[in-house]
């Protein structure tokens, strides 16, 4: 016969992890604050663009080209300023959302000071997809 002795910390982290499993089941079955970017139905049409951020080079001379790059970044389309779909962009700054028709205003959001985003108004057309490409500043200077 095996004998398992344990601490009074590996015992109540235990009874943390069981807890918290437990807890993290009871949710509310009530719909997500964000709409599903991937769902599309015949009254939809999309937003598509990708994320770019300038400048990218911390010293940048005369002759040698230093392009915008593409962010990863949460990608978010609100009316009446209110977040209706959300998407994250890709590691190539590629986005896409699928909404409603109407006019939206499009914003890459980001915690931190920089990147700096500026937000766009993109109307949506059903079955259409239009294009709107998202400028950031990345604060070098």
């Amino acid at each position: 016969m095996m004998t398992v002795v344990m601490s009074r910390r590996a015992m109540w982290f235990g009874f943390v992890v069981v807890g918290a499993s437990l807890f993290a089941g009871c949710g509310s079955s009530a719909t997500p604050a964000h709409r599903d970017s991937t769902h599309q139905n015949s009254a939809d049409g999309e937003i598509a663009g990708r994320v770019l951020a300038a400048p990218a080079c911390p010293v940048q001379r005369v002759g040698v080209k230093c392009p915008p790059q593409p962010i990863v970044i949460e990608v978010q389309a609100r009316a009446a300023s209110k977040v209706v779909a959300s998407a994250r962009s890709g590691r190539d700054g590629t986005y896409r959302l699928s909404l409603p028709a109407g006019t939206y205003t499009i914003a890459a959001v980001t915690p931190n000071r920089y990147p700096r985003c500026v937000p766009r108004i993109v109307t949506v057309t059903a079955g259409r997809t239009t294009t709107a490409r998202i400028d950031c500043d990345t604060g070098l200077r």
